[in-house]
């Protein structure tokens, strides 16, 4: 009977070594990045439809597929030109070569029209 009378519910809750209501902890805790802090991705560089060359060799080829698949680097040799096909984060660009489509960072990349 006290409990009710206490107003069951509305007591704090603990939370590490502080004591503070629900509402007040979310609202002190909320340390998500505002989406201006967000960095993007250059979009300038390397836009989809742009020619690019291949500056140097990749270990590995990752296949810009749906179901992604490692493939060997050999399969682009340097110099070789290819088109942008999407824009992926991280600064990679999806290109398509010759012996397929693969995600390339933009560091191996260059503009074939920016000599």
């Amino acid at each position: 009977d006290q409990q009710q009378q206490a107003g069951q519910g509305t007591t704090p809750v603990q939370q590490g070594p502080h004591r503070c209501s629900w509402s007040l902890w979310l609202s002190s805790c909320n340390t998500f990045p505002s989406p201006t802090t967000v960095s993007e991705p250059a979009a300038s560089a390397c836009p989809v439809g742009a020619s690019v060359v291949l500056l140097e060799p990749q270990p590995y080829l990752k296949t810009a597929d749906a179901m992604p698949m490692l493939r060997p680097g050999d399969l682009v040799s340097p110099g070789e030109e290819g088109e942008v096909i999407s824009l992926l984060p991280k600064d990679q660009r999806g290109v398509r070569f010759r012996r397929g489509s693969f995600v390339v960072p933009l560091s191996a990349l260059q503009e074939s029209g920016s000599d």
